[in-house]
């Protein structure tokens, strides 16, 4: 059996842009063949409180009757780091929310990001990130905001943080530490981490390796001259170590394309390139 039939059954597509309905999501994983569609919740028509009971339901039992798991991924303008407790507090809110309807739906995985905390100063033209100013106030906010989330999530779907470029060290120890606390595990997106053999990508890459077990997402997309979100094997990335470390772990493998067209193409290099395999 080649290294491609063994991840196809773990393999899915995210739907960042394109699919007016849930279920569009669910129909466009059957044609093409996809066991996993993931659902991103930046997309505003999918927010939480525009969906009754009575519809979370329907189309939890239409994806189940299609044989398609849907796993989610958090809005990217929701922060884990915010200084002030009042602003914080309303984005673990928020975020319980989205997880409570993605539970809803049937989901199996919830992927998050850090979040960055930002402000633009017009006098100087630049972008400040604070952290760097306040660097424990937000990795103890960060801390805060895991242990809460992974508890709310906890025996319901897989809460799962991803590395967004580069975990600087003060990152990876907020995440190690609530990792052997609390039911949180990992979304590992291979072209964020890096290009080529950069130490960012080792870095990366080491912390990943040494965490397996928590893998539960793994974002696929190309990446060439530092751009990301290309069509898999129209790059840089050999995808090929990163599918026989997890061939026989739990992990899903999600084409993360910007549109449909570059998820097509996707799958079928993919299948080319690892059918030999």
């Amino acid at each position: 059996m080649s290294l491609y039939e063994k991840i196809r059954p773990r393999l899915g597509f995210a739907d960042p842009y394109q699919g007016d309905t849930i279920e569009d999501s669910v129909d466009f994983a059957v044609q093409h063949g996809f066991r996993i569609a993931e659902i991103n919740l930046n997309r505003s028509r999918f927010f939480p409180e525009n969906f009754t009971p009575q519809e979370r339901a329907s189309i939890k039992a239409y994806s189940e009757s299609k044989g398609v798991s849907l796993s989610f991924h958090g809005p990217v303008d929701v922060s884990l780091m915010p200084r002030h407790r009042v602003i914080r507090e309303a984005s673990i809110l928020r975020l319980r929310e989205m997880i409570d309807f993605a539970h809803d739906l049937g989901g199996k995985t919830f992927t998050i990001h850090p979040g960055r905390v930002a402000f633009f100063h017009a006098g100087e033209n630049k972008v400040y990130f604070l952290k760097k100013h306040y660097p424990q106030t937000y990795f103890e906010a960060l801390k805060s905001s895991l242990r809460n989330l992974s508890s709310h999530a906890e025996a319901r779907i897989s809460l799962c943080i991803e590395n967004t470029y580069h975990l600087d060290e003060a990152v990876k120890e907020v995440i190690e530490t609530v990792l052997s606390e609390n039911e949180l595990y990992l979304t590992w997106d291979v072209a964020h981490a890096g290009g080529g053999d950069s130490e960012a990508q080792k870095e990366t890459s080491s912390f990943f390796e040494s965490h397996l077990d928590k893998i539960r997402v793994v974002h696929l997309h190309d990446r060439r001259e530092g751009k990301t979100h290309l069509a898999i094997g129209t790059g840089e990335i050999d995808f090929s170590p990163i599918f026989r470390l997890l061939v026989d772990s739990e992990a899903y493998f999600i084409i993360e394309m910007r549109n449909r067209a570059q998820t097509i193409l996707s799958l079928s290099n993919l299948e080319s390139y690892l059918k030999g395999s």
